[in-house]
């Protein structure tokens, strides 16, 4: 039984046929009681052979954890494994060999490519089998079991005739002579040993010698090895001489024996950390999975590669870090195998030889780096390492890695990791790189409010409008633009409008005269909203750009909005404060008025401030206006720019400038042309008489208060004849005005009436403002109780003016009585 089993038994039955023979007696018995051992061994490995060929479909895969307690038992199992199977095994082959496959190519559903899962079921393959499974599934159980006797049997072997040496010969006579060859197969190459020749030894023939596979370390490491076949046909005894000779050779390596142990023994630990590494692998153990990579750096040991590469997948989808230090591992211990694989395909960097598959699924990973999990400054470190290296890479490469390493910049969390982008994007602008529409629309997706530095977002509008085929996404380009908000950016913000026009007439045919009928049909969603504009118009006043307001006008007339009070607003000042704009200001004012809208005195401020500084500017405006006569053509384009409101813009410039006389001819000109001046018109006036009195107040002559007061006092009762209501402005500027004339008495006075005035309306006139000023020039002329009685009447309280009278009351006392004391001492003297 156990011959018909065993591709090689040793038959310890010594033939005591010579002196020789019987010398070896002892030697015999002490062989036989091992064989006795292996017997039973080999017994209990095919009766695991045959339990196991009967195995149910879904069966644990016992490979790794048999295969891994067997090595350790067995010294030459370190080095190679050779398998020995009974050719006479009439249940699993009849034809007298056995074929052990190996498949090169896994699964899809599998994670590793050159080793099995734990747990295998393929439902690719529907073939029925004897045991209920497919026909694949009942091979992997046969290749398990057969695994398993194989690594027993080679074990049992090995402890009796072979030697921890890398290659094993065995040499036996027999009396009959069989012709046998022993054939390998290494995925497509056959090696063919000759056993004996018929001709010589005199009709001996010799046992085949065990010729180790000699595996190519690449195509171990790829699981290149398809196949094995192992014939073999032998019915032979040993002799004593072949015995002793194999007890010999086992006796004289003996002294190696401790060296041999230990390299097995780390052998051991190194197959048991590579099962235990695709194991957490296969269940996704993040943590194990790095430990057990970290060990085998620590202890140098060379992982297989494709172990490698599922372990850097797996842990590229969580930590972008630790993959990038798996790309290093590779790039060590592989890149000499890429180099040698590189026949020019996209597959490999034409310049490094590096995995682009790699690089491409660390690129796509940056995206996932967190702020709150990460070091900012190794993150730094990261990325500068990873663009050094694909800066060496060649056109190709950056080709295929620049634009997913930039939208993973731009869509990770951390803000100055984002920078990098900017960079990455003027170069593949620079080199014309090629972008598509897909990438830029996904690119144009990634716009923050908080992340306007990281690439110019306005530039990817422009090119997806130039690309031939290329439209912006709604959903896209409206947050984009909100997130360009406060605009005061001019190039960002009129490139964006620019292309949103384009695109928005390229989609609805606007250049068509049918075209206004089917405006319509516009989704409202897919327009700049009105208060978008306004707040891209405020931006457009505030940097004095006429180019971006003209464009807002530009997308109000495609979207049909009507302009607000707000965009015409902004309209005015943006024109005032541009350098050539002030006709178009003043027309802007004119069409103001003409839709409806009142201009507000802020409005008429802020022109009026725009030229106040330049007199030139200011009497070119007045001219535009009331004296451009000569030129019939100029005088009819400028008539509908004379208005109350226009007026007023001088008005008020002469005012800040301090310049009564100039403000008192526009009240003749509004006289001559028919105006009426309104309250505002005359609080100008009467502003502008206050300013010119401080202006001259270190003049000697104070005659000029007096006159100003009086020409104040004309201007009231010229209100006063045309039904003009004093209002909070006109009553403020007279106010101050008296207050420096030195008219402190007339002012409180008035300030008093107006506070106590039955009248509601009558109260609001006088504002906390001009109480304030009153009330404080008081306390500056020793009016103390004046002065806080002012400060009662006051609709709140205010701190800092109680605060002021009581410190200028207590100096004032204290001036007095130090005043008084040193009169009584200087009458003391004199006396």
């Amino acid at each position: 039984m156990i011959r018909s089993s065993l591709s090689i038994t040793a038959t310890l039955r010594p033939r005591a046929t010579s002196a020789a023979a019987a010398a070896a007696a002892s030697n015999a018995a002490t062989k036989r009681i091992r064989s006795t051992h292996l017997q039973s061994r080999a017994k209990s490995g095919v009766a695991l052979l045959r339990c196991s060929l009967s195995l149910p479909t879904k069966t644990k895969r016992i490979v790794g954890s048999s295969s891994s307690s067997s090595s350790s038992s067995s010294s030459s199992s370190a080095s190679e494994k050779m398998s020995i199977i009974d050719s006479n095994n009439s249940r699993r082959r009849q034809q007298h060999q056995l074929v052990v496959s190996v498949p090169s190519n896994s699964s899809s559903s599998s994670v590793f490519h050159d080793y099995p899962p734990y747990e295998y079921q393929d439902n690719n393959s529907s073939c029925p089998n004897t045991n209920g499974g497919t026909a694949e599934e009942e091979e992997h159980r046969r290749l398990a079991a057969m695994r398993l006797f194989l690594d027993s049997l080679q074990s049992a072997t090995a402890n009796t005739t072979l030697s921890t040496t890398r290659t094993t010969t065995v040499a036996a006579t027999t009396t009959t002579a069989i012709a046998t060859t022993t054939t390998t197969t290494i995925g497509s190459k056959t090696l063919q040993k000759p056993l004996a020749d018929d001709n010589t030894n005199t009709g001996k023939t010799k046992v085949p010698e065990m010729v180790p596979l000699a595996v190519d370390e690449d195509n171990k490491q790829e699981g290149a090895v398809e196949s094995i076949t192992i014939k073999s046909e032998k019915n032979e005894e040993k002799t004593e001489k072949e015995i002793n000779s194999a007890s010999a050779s086992a006796s004289n390596a003996s002294p190696s024996s401790s060296s041999s142990s230990e390299v097995v023994r780390k052998s051991n630990d190194f197959e048991r950390l590579k099962a235990d590494l695709r194991h957490s692998i296969y269940h996704k153990n993040l943590k194990k999975s790095l430990f057990l990579f970290r060990e085998s750096q620590r202890k140098r040991q060379i992982l297989p590669r494709i172990a490698v590469t599922d372990l850097f997948f797996m842990v590229s989808e969580f930590d972008p870090p630790s993959s990038y230090n798996i790309i290093h591992y590779y790039n060590t211990n592989y890149l000499h195998q890429d180099a040698r694989q590189n026949n020019g395909c996209r597959s490999f960097d034409g310049n490094t030889n590096k995995r682009l598959s790699l690089y491409k699924r660390l690129c796509n990973s940056i995206s996932l780096l967190d702020p709150n999990h990460r070091n900012s400054r190794q993150m730094h470190i990261m990325i500068e390492d990873l663009l050094n290296e694909i800066e060496e890479m060649d056109m190709n490469s950056k080709q295929i890695l620049y634009p997913k390493l930039l939208l993973s910049l731009v869509s990770q969390r951390i803000v100055t990791v984002g920078q990098y982008a900017s960079g990455l994007y003027h170069f593949m602008v620079e080199n014309d790189l090629e972008m598509r529409v897909g990438w830029l629309n996904r690119l144009l997706s990634t716009s923050r409010y908080n992340r306007q530095k990281d690439i110019p977002y306005h530039d990817v509008i422009a090119r997806l409008v130039q690309i031939p085929g290329g439209q912006l996404n709604p959903h896209a380009i409206l947050p984009a633009i909100q997130n360009m908000f406060p605009y005061t950016e001019m190039e960002p913000i009129c490139v964006t409008l620019e292309a949103w026009l384009e695109d928005f007439r390229n989609k609805n045919g606007y250049g068509n005269n049918e075209d206004h009928e089917n405006m319509h049909d516009l989704n409202p969603e897919n327009l700049i909203d009105l208060s978008m504009l306004e707040a891209i118009s405020s931006g457009a006043a505030q940097a004095g750009s006429s180019r971006l307001i003209l464009l807002v006008w530009d997308v109000m007339e495609v979207c049909r909005y009507s302009p607000t009070e707000m965009i015409y607003e902004n309209t005015v000042v943006t024109f005032a404060n541009e350098k050539g704009g002030l006709k178009q200001a003043f027309a802007a004012l004119a069409s103001m008025k003409e839709d409806g809208f009142e201009p507000s005195r802020p409005l008429i401020r802020s022109f009026s401030s725009a030229m106040r500084l330049n007199r030139f500017l200011i009497g070119k405006a007045r001219r535009m206006i009331t004296e451009d006569r000569q030129n019939e053509i100029a005088s009819i384009e400028n008539h509908h720019l004379l208005s109350l409101e226009s007026l007023n813009v001088i008005l008020s410039s002469y005012a800040e400038r301090a310049d009564p006389r100039d403000a008192v001819e526009i009240l003749d000109v509004m006289r001559d042309n028919g105006i009426q001046p309104n309250a505002d018109s005359y609080s100008y006036v009467i502003e502008a008489l206050g300013r010119d009195i401080k202006k001259r107040l270190k003049m000697e002559d104070a005659s000029y208060k007096q006159r100003n007061v009086e020409i104040a006092d004309t201007i009231l009762s010229m209100m006063e004849e045309n039904g003009i209501s004093p209002t909070t402005h006109v009553i403020r500027n007279y106010i101050e005005l008296l207050c420096i004339a030195g008219e402190t008495a007339t002012a409180t006075s008035i300030v008093e009436e107006y506070l106590t005035s039955e009248d509601s309306e009558t109260r609001l006139v006088v504002n906390n403002i001009t109480t304030y000023r009153v009330a404080t020039e008081n306390a500056v002329r020793g009016n103390f109780d004046v002065a806080r009685k002012l400060a009662s009447m006051m609709t709140e309280y205010v701190p800092a003016l109680h605060r002021g009278i009581k410190s200028r009351e207590q100096r004032f006392l204290h001036v007095k009585e130090f005043v008084g004391t040193a009169k009584r001492g200087s009458n003391k003297g004199s006396s």
